[in-house]
């Protein structure tokens, strides 16, 4: 079974909560409470991710 409605072009509210979420969790290198962690340094092309490095 194959997702065949693309939901987030009806709740773009939503997706921006999420992208923020992701965003917030990549610079503080973690998804759970504490201290701010580095990140090891990115030394390939991550476009997928550039999103977050802006």
């Amino acid at each position: 079974m194959a997702e065949k409605v693309n939901v987030a072009e009806s709740h773009p509210e939503q997706v921006e909560l999420l992208k923020a979420l992701l965003i917030k969790q990549i610079k503080e290198g973690r998804t759970t409470q504490g201290e701010i962690l580095e990140n090891d340094e990115i030394t390939i092309d991550w476009p997928q991710a550039n999103f977050a490095f802006k």
